[in-house]
């Protein structure tokens, strides 16, 4: 077999070898941009669906304990919101929130209907101070029933205002306002009502 005959079988070789090369490198180029435009598409919807999901959210009444998710993966935000219809029901459920989150305190009430003074950890040291120059001096005020039901009435506006702190509540301003205005009028109630969780009680019927 002579050179030239060589050449030329090497030649198809290689020319066969590089079709075969052109034809592999197109075919793993189409795989590769089928497989990236399936990745990006099930990014868009799953965006989209996320998208979806939170204008659904939006529009609906909830609340969630601001904490929790704040702590929560993005992904698992929404298992913690409360979904609720009616305002009665939001109002129901932030009111119990209001003792499962130990905001009310019982003790502080209770300290209030008989007269006593509730005080802050900050002024605590002061009214001490005062009640050592003072209690050779004065004797404790007798307080009127009216005056102890406004001390427990702005005592549960604290709470509430706590709560709100604590709590988001997503809904429409004027249900917001009513649920709100609710808990607060609450407070009027009698003493012995406000130290127990009323929907505690609906729970156990």
């Amino acid at each position: 077999m002579d050179k030239s005959m060589i050449v030329s079988i090497l030649a198809v070789i290689l020319i066969v070898f590089f079709i075969y090369l052109t034809v592999w490198t197109v075919q793993y180029i189409q795989f590769r941009l089928e497989k990236e435009r399936e990745e990006t598409n099930a990014r868009i919807k799953e965006k989209i669906s996320m998208v979806k999901k939170r204008i659904i959210s939006a529009s609906r009444s909830y609340w969630y304990i601001i904490e929790e998710v704040e702590q929560a993966e993005t992904s698992e935000e929404e298992s913690y919101y409360h979904y609720f219809t009616e305002e009665e029901d939001g109002f129901d459920e932030l009111l119990d929130q209001m003792y499962q989150l130990n905001i009310v305190v019982k003790e502080e009430l209770e300290k209030i209907s008989n007269g006593e003074n509730v005080t802050n950890a900050s002024s605590q040291s002061n009214s001490k101070k005062k009640k050592k120059k003072n209690s050779t001096q004065n004797k404790p005020k007798q307080i009127s029933e009216e005056e102890k039901k406004k001390k427990i009435y702005q005592k549960w506006n604290e709470y509430v205002d706590e709560l709100f702190r604590k709590v988001y509540l997503n809904c429409n301003e004027e249900m917001k306002i009513k649920i709100r205005n609710k808990l607060t009028e609450y407070g009027y109630l009698d003493v012995e009502i406000l130290k127990e969780n009323p929907i505690e009680d609906k729970k156990k019927v």
